[in-house]
């Protein structure tokens, strides 16, 4: 392993465009995957664990990635309507600068809520399918720039509490379009992809149907996140007495 040269393994075949990718996914490499006490890079290529702890959060880097790339794709199971909101601004700047995208997502245990099925149909320059493979549970987010790509691959679903809040385990990795990962990953998304139904008007009103009928079962997994609590925030004694002072306040047009 010690003898084995990576930097003669990553110029076989690269263009000149390509060359200074290729040198910072060298030192990447070697940082990340070898010694990173001798080998000291800028961390942009390197592989690097997110878990919304302290210079850690997924939510940061996918908004990095998605302002950065050519074209992305989402493979996720489960989405809020919450999440799709903080996405809107940034998917509709993408859709004007002519960049497009597409979300792979499921029905599985009816988490997803028809509501935001309506909301993706709203956004333009992206396409949205629904995998039919049994038990889909994927969470994995492919950025395409210049000449790589950068994968995110790990627990986290497309929902505010996964994004931002939980202790998640995300892996950010790069590597060149040739890369046998890049080819992995897209001949397992394009499979699904090529099997997957096309999310339409007509397809949510029967999922919408299907939805209620096990409305219940939904709940329980609802129930992991909290942006989908309807709980009616009640104030306390104090805070209903600074109410009435202002509601008082406001009668009298002060």
């Amino acid at each position: 392993m010690v003898n084995f040269d990576y930097k003669q393994l990553l110029q076989k075949n690269i263009n000149n465009k390509e060359k200074n990718v290729v040198n910072e996914l060298y030192g990447s490499l070697l940082n990340g995957y070898i010694n990173q006490d001798t080998i000291v890079t800028n961390d942009q290529f390197g592989p690097r664990l997110l878990n919304n702890q302290e210079g850690s959060s997924i939510w940061e880097q996918i908004k990095h990635e998605l302002l950065t790339c050519e074209n992305y794709t989402f493979a996720v199971a489960f989405i809020t309507d919450s999440m799709v909101s903080n996405l809107k601004p940034i998917f509709k700047d993408l859709s004007r600068r002519g960049i497009k995208g597409r979300i792979l997502t499921s029905t599985y245990l009816y988490f997803n809520q028809p509501a935001v099925f309506q909301e993706l149909l709203k956004i333009p320059n992206i396409e949205v399918k629904i995998a039919e493979v049994d038990g889909f549970h994927q969470k994995g987010y492919i950025f395409q720039h210049q000449g790589y790509q950068t994968i995110i691959i790990g627990s986290a679903n497309l929902t505010t509490n996964a994004l931002m809040r939980n202790y998640e385990w995300s892996l950010r990795i790069n590597s060149l379009d040739s890369g046998d990962i890049v080819d992995q990953v897209r001949s397992n998304v394009e499979l699904e992809w090529k099997n997957a139904s096309n999310l339409t008007n007509e397809w949510i009103t029967s999922y919408s149907f299907t939805y209620k009928k096990n409305y219940k079962q939904s709940l329980q997994y609802q129930e992991l996140d909290s942006e989908n609590d309807t709980r009616i925030i009640k104030p306390n004694q104090m805070q209903k007495d600074a109410l009435e002072q202002l509601r008082l306040l406001r009668e009298k047009g002060k």
